[in-house]
């Protein structure tokens, strides 16, 4: 009977691994989508979590088995990466940008992006300013050659 169990077990084993890749594949594209779709709400693990069917522990744990690090740290820097795009490439007004993102008003963002890059959301885009006319004139120099 002992030699019977080890073998289920070891089939329900080998199984398991082959879909684990597949299923980790399903379950990352999953959460990606749905932060990347849900990212102007104000997301929670609690929210995360009653999107899967998860408890909030088992998908902390489930977060970061799959996505390589924590949901908070994940989040964070998803809108950071969003916040600095949108800084870069329109004229979005920092309140447009703050709701963008889940923000409750513009000074929790600036105070936010401030805190995680060390510079304020105006000083990140005026920089972006000062740098268009350069790049631009320096394009232009060297299609006049």
């Amino acid at each position: 009977m002992e030699v019977v169990c080890n073998l289920f077990n070891l089939s329900i084993a080998l199984t398991s691994s082959r879909d684990s890749s597949r299923d980790r594949k399903d379950v990352s594209k999953a959460i990606t989508q749905f932060i990347s779709d849900n990212l102007h709400k104000g997301l929670t693990l609690k929210i995360l979590a009653q999107f899967l069917g998860y408890s909030e522990k088992y998908c902390s744990e489930v977060f970061r088995s799959v996505m390589g690090e924590s949901f908070s740290r994940y989040l964070r820097r998803r809108r950071i990466d969003v916040a600095a795009a949108l800084l870069r490439t329109t004229d979005n007004s920092l309140s447009e940008i703050a709701l963008s993102l889940g923000f409750s008003d513009q000074f929790a963002f600036s105070h936010f992006f401030k805190r995680s890059t060390g510079r304020s959301p105006s000083d990140f885009r005026a920089d972006r300013a000062q740098r268009r006319p350069c790049r631009v004139g320096f394009q232009s120099s060297r299609a006049t050659r």
